[in-house]
């Protein structure tokens, strides 16, 4: 043998062999051949390595094709110019010391060829130009898309690759290896490696919803004398893509009884939107309960969203799986646009241990005696689907949380194995001790269930319940009512707040020091000289000694001027009517000035007069109980000069001669000591 055997990776190198009997009888010969590199051999007709021939007469001879199979191209191995020997034997079956042996070499030939993929935005391809999917873009947006060229041959080989566009209005450039180039790039591609080129689209303002730039990318083997390219190619679409997808793990989800059991869910915005997300899931079966722990309300473009799908299975819920499958479903909308997903899910009920705790009836631990034990009577059910024991504990604290000591608990910390919908009942003895306060105590009872290997023991249950002592046998027990620390507290506030108050009761209070003040009713108006009148009058000052005279007959006028001062005193019966106008400047009214101002001719016309002739007449039906004086309206008859007068009280004296022409006694009773004093030095 010999030759010039060549062949591609992938390919089939042959040739022949002959089989020549040369002795002196019929003899029965063996071919085997072998590879170097253990690449495989097939001999004749089969694909076995190894044949027998048939018996061959003297000088008779066969020939026998051998083909070597060069395997594909794996990371550029084979390389070219690879060699490859063939060995193969020919042994006699009728003479076992016969064998003889042939040479082959077979050498890998060149293998120069490559593969391209376009990619969208989400990195999924596109396909084939003919039938390529549009990649939807949005107006203003810049996008990129990539194409991957790879070297599936055996040697390295040079490539370019070509941008066209449809509207060249629209900005687009391919960057490779961090270089922009506006319609060509140039490279070499070592066997079994990859490269990306990357096209780059800025979308026009401009643009409305509809529009399309169609894009090719041709690569070519860029050698002289060869024509070998490929061309790939799509549609910039502008517009809105709404797409989403709901994927799982897709195993069954694992339900649990009593407590809830997570399964992840995974939701892809495939689009180029933002939507807002509307969940929902199918009516559970009765018993069943379903959620999603914090279901997002939106997702961005391109983003990807892991979702916690919660399940409980009901109470004694059989081991195994669940015929009625569970669909979640989301509904994207963007504007009046919409896309919907479902999911379709799989339930199983795994091995579950689980206790409910409840109390029962004849429990008994409100306003219990000191020293005396209450008993609380707790119920306890095997709610899961396999058999378990469990430990109790149980304390008792304040309003805060905090364990009372003077409280005491006795009860069995631990209970035996229950089958699922079994239970017991557990008395825990409730006694508060003699210095047990009487406000409301909580009993906190936890069970932790114990269970063999590979059930699940789903909670801690916890169950908590009120006690009460006997109320205080002191009158008010304010320290079994509130905590120590809120005690104390109100201890020590309340007497500072008391003498707080009384310092500012203290300091408000009016305190007169002028002794004139104390002779004149709070709020009368009266000027200073009227002051020192009534004091004068109070100590009997102006009183001479000697002609000092004490009667002891009691006239009828004496009688009657009693009677109008004990009565101008007191109020009138209903509201008393309002004067109108305003106050003279100095001291306040008792109430409001009267409207017109007295004549100013009467400031300075009327005779001087002193305070001790300055009375005002009292008819005779004042002692039949009339009020006159400080409730007398100004239509009632004014006194006149002359007559025997008394003093009104409120009011200030009104001159012997009656009051000066024009006065109203409104206008007296407000302005008359200002008359008063200033004819009082004529």
């Amino acid at each position: 043998m010999g030759g010039n055997l060549q062949a591609e990776p992938g390919g089939i190198a042959s040739f022949s062999i002959s089989v020549r009997n040369t002795g002196n009888t019929v003899a029965q010969h063996k071919l085997t051949c072998a590879s170097g590199h253990g690449w495989p051999v097939e001999l004749g007709p089969s694909q076995s390595s190894t044949i027998d021939f048939e018996p061959l007469d003297i000088l008779e001879f066969l020939p026998m094709q051998v083909r070597l199979r060069i395997p594909p191209v794996t990371n550029g191995s084979p390389p070219a110019g690879e060699v490859d020997m063939i060995t193969c034997t020919v042994t006699s079956s009728n003479d076992p010391t016969f064998s003889h042996s042939e040479y082959a070499n077979v050498t890998v030939s060149e293998l120069k060829v490559f593969s391209t993929e376009l990619f969208d935005l989400q990195g999924n391809p596109v396909g084939p130009e003919a039938s390529a999917l549009p990649i939807t873009v949005e107006t203003g947006e810049t996008v990129n898309v990539s194409m991957s060229i790879t070297n599936i041959g055996n040697i390295e080989i040079p490539l370019s690759v070509k941008l066209q566009s449809a509207n060249t209005d629209w900005g687009m450039y391919l960057v490779y290896d961090g270089v922009i180039e506006y319609d060509r790039v140039t490279f070499n591609l070592l066997p079994g490696h990859s490269t990306t080129v990357q096209v780059t689209a800025i979308i026009p303002l401009s643009t409305f919803d509809g529009s399309q730039n169609a894009f090719s990318l041709t690569t070519r083997l860029d050698e002289v004398g060869t024509n070998q390219f490929i061309t790939n190619g799509t549609n910039f679409l502008v517009g809105k893509l709404l797409g989403l997808s709901l994927e799982s793990s897709g195993e069954k989800v694992q339900a649990t009884v009593g407590a809830w059991s997570q399964y992840s869910l995974w939701l892809n915005n495939t689009g180029n939107g933002a939507l807002n997300l509307n969940w929902s899931t199918a009516e559970p079966p009765p018993g069943w309960q379903f959620g999603i722990d914090s279901a997002p309300k939106s997702i961005d473009k391109l983003v990807s969203s892991e979702v916690s799908f919660g399940v409980i299975a009901p109470n004694l819920a059989a081991v195994g799986d669940i015929e009625q499958s569970i669909r979640v479903r989301v509904i994207g909308t963007y504007y009046n646009d919409s896309v919907e997903v479902f999911i379709d899910l799989e339930l199983t009920v795994v091995p579950t241990l689980h206790f409910g705790l409840e109390l029962a009836p004849e429990t008994s631990v409100h306003d219990l005696p000191r020293e005396t034990q209450g008993q609380i009577v707790v119920i306890i059910n095997n709610l899961g689907n396999s058999p378990g024991g469990g430990n109790l504990s149980a304390i008792i604290v304040d309003g805060e949380g905090v364990e009372d000591p003077e409280w005491s608990l006795q009860y069995e910390h631990s209970f035996d194995e229950l089958q699922p919908g079994e239970e017991i009942s557990v008395i825990i003895s409730v006694t508060p001790t003699a210095d047990a306060g009487s406000g409301l105590r909580t009993v906190e009872i936890t069970i932790l269930g114990q269970a063999d290997e590979g059930v699940i023991v789903t909670t801690s249950e916890v169950l908590s319940l009120g006690v009460t002592a006997e109320s205080s046998t002191t009158a008010f027990d304010l320290s079994s009512i509130v905590s120590t620390e809120v005690f104390f507290s109100i201890v020590v506030l309340i007497p500072i707040i008391l003498f707080v108050v009384v310092r500012r009761m203290r300091s408000s209070a009016k305190i007169y020091d002028d002794e004139g003040e104390s002779l004149v009713a709070p709020g009368v108006h009266t000027s200073q000289e009227n002051i020192s009148e009534r004091r004068a009058a109070a100590l009997m000052e102006d009183v001479e000694k000697e002609d000092d005279v004490i009667s002891g007959d009691i006239s009828q006028f004496e009688i009657q001027a009693a009677l109008v001062q004990s009565i101008g005193d007191l109020p009138p019966p209903g509201p008393a009517p309002l004067p109108t106008g305003l106050p003279p400047a100095g001291l306040p009214p008792v109430v409001l000035p009267p409207a017109v101002m007295p004549p100013a001719a009467a400031f300075s016309s009327s005779p001087a007069t002193t305070a001790q002739d300055i009375t005002v007449n009292i008819d005779d039906n004042a002692a039949q109980g009339g009020v006159i004086g400080s409730e007398q309206s100004s239509s009632e008859p004014m006194p006149e000069a002359g007559q025997q007068n008394v003093a009104i009280a409120g009011m200030p004296p009104v001159p012997p001669t009656g009051l000066p022409p024009g006065w109203s006694l409104e206008q007296w009773r407000h302005y008359g000591a200002e008359w008063l004093q200033r004819h009082s030095g004529k």
